[in-house]
């Protein structure tokens, strides 16, 4: 039978030779040097004979395995950079962010070095698993430094150069149920009536505990956002509008009550900015120092004002459905992630309301 994949050797200057790979595919003619050696001298020794004979036997094996690919994948012969190492595959995968920075510098502290992609396996798997348990990282960063790792294992193994073994039994980590914090009606009453540094800070922080925004979408509203009978129409930043093209996929109209209103006074041009708001990490300053001002010692930053309307609504009464609508959640498994104790809490006050049978 013809061979599809030919075995070459190519003869260098110091006397051995380099066998290679030659086969055409998708009528472009392609090579992989396989860094086997061979001694070419004349007259060798019967141990250079023997070793000539064992390189010989794994390349033809290499061949023999490039061979079957080429006939049984529609992709054909997969091209595997064996000199690509893990980070640098990793950084490829993704936003560059703090998780992917991190990652690249605990990966070489913990192996002393970076590691060729094709030389993972489950050992350094779990031995990287390990030293981020022994850093001391809480649960919730672990896990994202975890799909960081998880990620580029995938991306290696779908092109070849990972052993699919590696996902064998791959450590899970689960992201733990958040705490959420939020303000009480006194203490919405407090921040209300102390003195501000910023008030469009004020107007801000305010509003997004009645409507449920996020800083986001509270910085980038026009009153074209808000109807004539006080309905917000907007597209969530987070949640309606994909991140790779801009555009919005799914439209939130969220009825505004009196309190929400108020704050936003007086109609404008329908492009004007209801809030004139600072940078996210300067409008938390304002409202840190208000609450202090205030004495509430809760570490108060903007995204509370959202959960602060989750659980108000809930402790009122509102069903759990009705509150992921209006907060626009993609799934209600969203707000009883977050809210799962607020619900417990009722679910607890209505079975101890049972009457005696």
């Amino acid at each position: 039978m013809k061979q599809i994949v030919k075995l070459r050797v190519k003869k260098l200057a110091n006397g051995q030779g380099s066998y290679y790979l030659d086969w055409c595919q998708n009528g472009k003619r392609n090579y992989e040097y396989l860094k086997l050696y061979i001694d070419l001298t004349p007259n060798p020794s019967r141990e250079v004979k023997k070793q000539n004979e064992d390189v010989e036997q794994l390349a033809q094996t290499i061949r023999n395995q490039r061979e079957n690919e080429l006939i049984k994948s529609p992709w054909g012969i997969k091209k595997i950079n064996r000199y690509e190492m893990f980070t640098e595959r990793l950084v490829t995968l993704g936003v560059n962010c703090y998780d992917q920075r991190k990652v690249c510098e605990l990966f070489k502290k913990c192996f002393g070095g970076d590691v060729p992609l094709v030389e993972m396996d489950r050992e350094k798997i779990l031995t990287f698993y390990k030293f981020l348990i022994d850093c001391g990282y809480s649960q919730t960063t672990i896990k994202g430094f975890w799909d960081r790792v998880k990620t580029t294992i995938k991306s290696g193994v779908f092109d070849g150069s990972v052993n699919p073994d590696c996902m064998r039994d791959f450590p899970k980590v689960k992201r733990p149920a958040p705490v959420v914090t939020y303000l009480t009606a006194e203490e919405i009453t407090k921040l209300k009536n102390v003195e501000w540094a910023n008030k469009e800070s004020k107007r801000g922080f305010l509003f997004a505990i009645y409507s449920g925004l996020r800083y986001c979408d509270v910085r980038k509203l026009k009153w074209e956002n808000i109807t004539a009978d006080n309905f917000l129409v907007f597209n969530q930043t987070k949640t309606q509008i994909d991140a790779a093209t801009g555009k919005a996929y799914a439209i939130t109209r969220l009825p505004l009550n009196r309190q929400a209103i108020e704050i936003i006074g007086e109609r404008k041009r329908p492009q004007d900015r209801v809030f004139k708001l600072c940078a996210n990490d300067t409008v938390n300053i304002h409202i840190h120092e208000a609450a202090k001002k205030a004495g509430i010692e809760k570490n108060v930053h903007f995204h509370m004002a959202r959960h602060t309307l989750g659980v108000q609504l809930l402790c009122n009464g509102v069903e759990i459905y009705t509150v992921s609508k209006l907060l626009g959640h993609k799934s209600i498994q969203t707000t009883q992630r977050y809210y799962s104790n607020i619900t417990e809490d009722k679910a607890l006050d209505a079975i101890n309301k049972l009457p005696e049978f």
